[in-house]
């Protein structure tokens, strides 16, 4: 595309930051990083997204944090992409304050933000808070539980060594 000077999108940049992703490749992902930067699109929530997932899944938290702090007006996509980095890296607690901060300015979760609010809890031990995750999504915010939610469940528990609880939740 720069040899035969075809513009770039933000479609672009994030079709191509998802493949660095998928491929762990955090190298190639950083030069796209820099030929971003560049351009108008560096603060758009969707090459943003991409670029939080292609971080997190590559290894470098750091920059996600950084990618999402460059967002210009998050959504519960971008909200959920660094939701689910903390996940990938075991820090439950990163997890469960974006996600109060994410209520406390009004973004609404979805179905796979409690999938990662879940797993965070369950990488970090935390098992309280993701019962407490779990029972609030459908009655506080119209959630209805997927067999996803279910087994991020016994899997908190599992992990936490509740192998009875985990069984009779299954139940």
């Amino acid at each position: 595309m720069c040899r035969l000077a075809i513009e770039w999108t933000r479609w672009t940049f994030s079709v191509l930051f998802h493949a660095c992703s998928c491929l762990g490749s955090l190298q190639q992902g950083q030069l796209l990083h820099a030929h971003l930067i560049k351009t108008p699109f560096e603060s758009n929530v969707y090459v943003g997204t991409s670029l939080i997932d292609m971080y997190s899944k590559c290894g470098n938290i750091a920059e996600a944090q950084a990618s999402f702090s460059c967002i210009s007006s998050s959504n519960v996509t971008a909200c959920t992409a660094l939701i689910d980095g903390y996940a990938h890296h075991g820090l439950g607690p990163e997890a469960i304050i974006l996600f109060e901060r994410m209520i406390e300015q009004g973004v609404v979760p979805n179905a796979a933000t409690f999938v990662g609010i879940l797993s965070a809890c369950g990488h970090a031990g935390l098992v309280n808070e993701g019962m407490n995750f779990f029972h609030s999504m459908e009655k506080c915010y119209g959630v209805t539980p997927t067999i996803k939610h279910y087994t991020c469940v016994v899997d908190l528990l599992g992990q936490s060594g509740q192998i009875k609880e985990a069984e009779e939740f299954i139940n």
